[in-house]
């Protein structure tokens, strides 16, 4: 049996071997970043040294007794090359390093003090991430209410993503970080190795370069409908102003940040080429399951469902949005063997005992 498979912490598809794929379409799953956090010191740039959660909880890995500064923290981005096991190759020092773990040697029963902890990302998946934070911080200064809890910063996506990530990986067979959606498919195809045929087409759609697309526009605009013919003058003028509203809100960025590349000046020569129902195009690519690779509502390339898919993993990300779910659900099931315990232990009461015949009793009226 082959080394387990890293999978990306943002998107969830394989990060394939560095080299393996020279000239491939399937090249950018090569591209590792790996995410860690330091802080600065007087000796410069140290990184932060991460601590297993408690016995009583699986999460997350935290800053240990005596945790640096938050104002001196960072998040911090290495280069790194995938060596085809959870083991990463430094590019800058050629260190190799171990991802989604926090290597403590030797281990103890309480351990005494922590280590790095790395995230592997692809780069374009992380080049997406940028793009969501800046269209975030443009909200913001449209006073646009954003969750706070959601990825608005780098800092904020290296929480979301770290405290995704179980405190207990013995055993582990799958080095993939738990996401709420389940990466929307493809979870057949994760396991220890990448095997898309178990199920082919989302493993398809998860191999798309979800960034550099060829004909973007145009396969956007190849959906573009005939606009209703009107026969009332007035009621058609009204009309091709809300058409014509709609071919804005297309090329709008802080309606559709996920199509930064979207070629305003071919959609304006679209729109003044005839009368189109642009009210029904932008209803369409509104749509979020247009992520799913069966999806018909619209017809799109794989590459361009693969970016909507990543961005709509990013967009509704949140901070302890799988490890808040998991406490949950180890309370219920805490409630739950509480009830069974209580249900099965034997009665102190005597039998043939009816609660309805015990007289009620009322407190002394100090009289």
């Amino acid at each position: 049996m082959g080394q387990p498979q890293v999978y990306c912490s943002i998107c969830g598809a394989p990060m394939l071997e560095g080299g393996s794929l020279r000239d491939d379409p399937k090249e950018w799953l090569t591209n590792a970043i790996l995410l860690t956090t330091g802080h600065r010191t007087k000796d410069g740039m140290k990184l932060d040294e991460y601590w297993p959660p408690s016995p009583r909880t699986a999460y997350p890995f935290h800053l240990g007794p005596d945790p640096p500064e938050e104002g001196q923290r960072s998040v911090l981005r290495l280069d790194a090359r995938s060596r085809g096991t959870a083991s990463f190759a430094l590019l800058e020092s050629g260190e190799r390093v171990n991802v989604m773990r926090v290597a403590i040697l030797p281990r103890k029963p309480a351990p005494d003090h922590g280590a790095p902890l790395y995230l592997p990302v692809h780069c374009l998946c992380l080049q997406l991430a940028d793009r969501l934070i800046d269209s975030v911080e443009t909200s913001l200064l449209m006073t646009q209410v954003i969750p706070l809890d959601g990825i608005t910063s780098d800092k904020n996506l290296w929480e979301v993503l770290h405290r995704r990530l179980c405190g207990n990986t013995a055993g582990t067979r799958t080095w993939a970080l738990p996401e709420p959606h389940e990466y929307f498919g493809g979870r057949r195809c994760r396991n220890i190795d990448w095997e898309p045929g178990d199920d082919p087409e989302h493993a398809k759609l998860h191999e798309q370069n979800p960034v550099e697309i060829l004909g973007l526009t145009e396969s956007i605009l190849q959906n573009l409908e005939p606009a209703a013919s009107v026969n009332s003058s007035g009621v058609e003028r009204e009309y091709a102003t809300r058409q014509d509203w709609y071919c804005e809100a297309l090329v709008n960025q802080q309606i559709f940040p996920w199509l930064w590349d979207l070629d305003s000046n071919a959609v304006r020569e679209k729109q003044h080429a005839g009368h189109w129902n642009w009210e029904l195009l932008v209803r369409q690519v509104s749509l979020k399951q247009i992520h799913e690779p069966d999806d018909i509502s619209i017809d799109l390339p794989l590459q361009l469902r693969n970016r909507r898919r990543i961005w709509r993993l990013l967009e509704e990300a949140k901070i302890q949005d799988v490890a808040g779910l998991e406490e949950r659900l180890m309370a219920a099931r805490m409630d739950e063997r509480r009830r069974y315990a209580l249900a099965a232990a034997p009665s102190s009461l005597p039998a043939g005992f009816n609660p309805q015949g015990v007289p009620s009793f009322s407190p002394p009226s100090g009289q």
